[in-house]
C-alpha cells in the first residue's frame, strides 16, 4: 500500500534528541528524520554515498573544507560521497536525511552513537589507511604536506616533528635537506611503525609519547614543524607547548605550524564558532563523564588570529602566515 508521509507530523512524533527514525526506503536508500539540537558532529567522510539533508523546521550550518554553509527551513543540499563534511547544530533543527542504506554508523552520527575516542586509539585504527585517506580531508590535499619543506630555514640541519604520524611531510623534506637529522614524536606507535618502514636508512629518532610532556630540552633544533595534530587542544595546552618549542630552538630558529584553523575570509564570525567547537566538547565530556586524564579526537580549532596571538605570547619574534586552502593554514614563528 502507497503511504502518504507528513515529514513534520514524523519528525515531532520522536520522542527525543537525535533519534532517527526511518520514514521510507528508495532504490536502496533509507529516509530518516531526526531533531537535533547543541551538537557538533566530528568530520567525516561518506565513502560509497552521497547525503542529503532537507530542512523541515530551524537551521543549521553545514561545515565544509572551504568553510560554513547556512541552511534554513525549506532549504536542501546534497553532499557528494568523498566529501568531508559535519554538521553544526547550534539551535532545534528539524531534518529529514537520504543515504544508502548502511551509510550510518557511530562513527558519523551523534545521539544514539556519543562517544569520544581516545586520541591514540583513534590513529592506530586507522594506520592503515591513513595515507591514502587523510590527504584527501585536507584542503589543499598532499600539497599541505610537500610545501612545508620550502618554508623551513636554509640552514636546517635538525628538526623536530611534533605528531609525525606516517610522516608524509618527511619526503619533500629529505628531498631539500638530504642528511638532517630529525626527531619524531608521535603517541601512536602503529603509525610510528608504518614510518619506520618508509625510511630506514634517515637519521630518525622516534619516540612514542605525548609531546606535551616529552622533554625537548633547549637550544637543540634548527627548526620544529607540527601538521594537522594541534587542533584537539585548548588555549592553555598550546601557549605552554608553545613556550617550551620557542625555547627548543637555537637562535635564528623557526617553528611552522600546517592545521585546520578558522580563517576570517572562511567565516562569518570565526571567534563564535571556535568557541561553540569548544563549548561542544566541554559539553559532550561532561555527559559523558570523561575526565582530562587522557586526551580524546575531536576537533577545537581556534582562529588563525588566535594562533598568532598565541605563538608571539611565547616569545616568538614574528609570526607570518604562508599559506592558506580552505582549513587548512600553514603559519611561521621565528625566534
Amino acid at each position: 500500500m502507497i503511504e502518504q508521509i507528513n515529514l513534520l507530523e514524523k519528525v515531532n512524533s520522536v520522542g527525543r534528541l537525535f533519534q532517527y527514525l526511518e520514514v521510507g526506503r528508495l532504490n536502496g536508500n533509507i529516509l530518516n528524520v531526526l531533531q537535533a539540537e547543541n551538537r557538533t558532529l566530528d568530520f567525516h567522510i561518506h565513502e560509497h554515498s552521497d547525503e542529503l539533508f532537507y530542512v523541515i523546521e530551524g537551521s543549521f550550518e553545514l561545515e565544509l573544507e572551504d568553510g560554513l554553509v547556512s541552511l534554513k527551513q525549506g532549504d536542501l543540499i546534497i553532499v557528494p560521497k568523498g566529501t568531508r563534511h559535519r554538521p553544526v547544530c547550534k539551535s532545534l533543527v528539524k531534518c529529514l536525511l537520504i543515504e544508502l542504506d548502511g551509510t550510518l554508523n557511530e562513527g558519523n552520527t551523534g545521539g544514539e552513537y556519543k562517544r569520544l575516542e581516545e586520541m591514540s586509539a583513534f590513529f592506530n585504527n586507522r594506520a592503515g589507511i591513513y595515507d591514502t585517506v587523510h590527504p584527501d580531508h585536507l584542503g589543499g590535499g598532499m600539497e599541505s604536506k610537500r610545501i612545508i619543506a620550502s618554508f623551513l630555514p636554509e640552514h636546517t640541519k635538525t628538526l623536530i616533528d611534533f605528531g609525525i604520524g606516517t610522516g608524509l611531510e618527511l619526503e619533500a623534506i629529505f628531498n631539500r635537506f638530504p642528511d638532517i637529522e630529525v626527531t619524531g614524536l608521535d603517541i601512536a606507535d602503529q603509525m610510528l611503525g608504518r614510518l619506520r618502514e618508509k625510511y630506514p636508512d634517515k637519521n630518525i629518532k622516534l619516540y612514542c609519547e605525548s609531546y606535551l610532556t616529552h622533554d625537548f630540552g633547549n637550544g637543540r633544533y634548527d627548526a620544529a614543524i607540527s601538521l594537522m595534530t594541534l587542533h584537539h587542544y585548548d588555549h592553555k595546552t598550546k601557549k605552554g607547548l608553545y613556550r617550551r618549542i620557542h625555547d627548543c630552538l637555537k637562535p635564528n630558529g623557526a617553528y611552522v605550524e600546517c592545521d585546520y584553523m578558522l580563517h576570517e575570509d572562511d567565516y562569518a564570525n570565526a571567534q563564535e564558532t571556535e568557541d561553540f567547537n569548544f563549548s561542544e566538547y566541554k559539553r559532550l565530556k561532561e555527559e559523558l563523564g570523561i575526565t582530562d586524564d587522557k586526551e580524546y579526537h575531536f576537533d577545537t580549532p581556534c582562529t588563525v588570529e588566535n594562533q598568532k596571538t598565541m605563538l608571539l605570547s611565547a616569545g616568538f619574534s614574528d609570526v607570518k602566515e604562508m599559506w592558506h586552502i580552505g582549513n587548512t593554514v600553514i603559519l611561521a614563528a621565528y625566534k
